[in-house]
Formats: structure tokens, C-alpha cells, sequence
């Protein structure tokens, strides 16, 4: 496994956050775009990617949770795009598939010697 590179993460971030944002100012200047993007559900969505972005080589476990939050959270939201949804599945399997390296193992303890007394 080479280097972490969350740059997936931090492109689905800026997408899912400007998404929001640029749905929002359109709807504030009254802009009809005919697409209705839940403003609060796609920044929302993009900031728990981002939490689980940075978090991602520190405690790989909730990571995964919080891509996950964010990504499910995303999806229906962003529907009508087809490419953020398959970014959002990418990045969530891109997630689960570096899971089992991340997690440190446990310790093994040597046999004792023959004839060593056991506590």
C-alpha cells in the first residue's frame, strides 16, 4: 500500500459543497434552474466527507462511517448528475477496500516454554 492520498475525498468534497452553495445563490437571486439540489444536504454531506477524509489515517473505522453518512446522504440529492454519485460510490469502496490495511492487528503472544508455570 503506497501513501494516503485523499485527493478523491477532497474533489468530492469541493463538488458536493459547490454544488450546495451555487443551488443556493441561484435560489437567492431567483434563478429558476428547474433542479432542486437540498442545499443542506449536499454541505452537509460534503463536510462529513470531509471529516472522514481527514480522519481517515487516524481512526479508519469511524472514517469509513462518516464517508458513508456522507456519501448516502449525498447520492439522492445529486442524483440527476450521474457522475457525482458514481464518485460518491467510488470513493465509499475505495474506502472499505483500504479498511483491512489501515486497522492495526493485534499482538500475538509467544507459547510459553515448556514446563514455565501459567499464572
Amino acid at each position: 500500500m503506497g501513501p494516503r492520498t485523499p485527493w478523491l475525498g477532497l474533489m468530492v468534497t469541493t463538488l458536493l459543497v459547490g454544488l450546495g452553495l451555487t443551488e443556493d445563490a441561484d435560489g437567492s437571486r431567483g434563478v429558476e434552474t428547474g433542479v432542486v439540489l437540498p442545499v443542506g444536504v449536499l454541505v452537509g454531506g460534503g463536510l462529513l466527507v470531509l471529516a472522514g477524509t481527514i480522519l481517515e489515517g487516524v481512526l479508519p473505522g469511524p472514517a469509513l462511517v462518516l464517508t458513508a453518512l456522507g456519501c448516502g446522504a449525498s447520492i439522492p440529492a445529486a442524483l440527476w448528475t450521474v457522475v457525482v454519485p458514481v464518485l460518491l460510490v467510488a470513493l465509499f469502496v475505495r474506502r472499505a477496500w483500504q479498511l483491512p490495511a489501515l486497522v492495526p492487528q493485534p499482538a500475538a503472544v509467544p507459547p510459553s516454554p515448556p514446563g514455565a508455570l501459567s499464572a
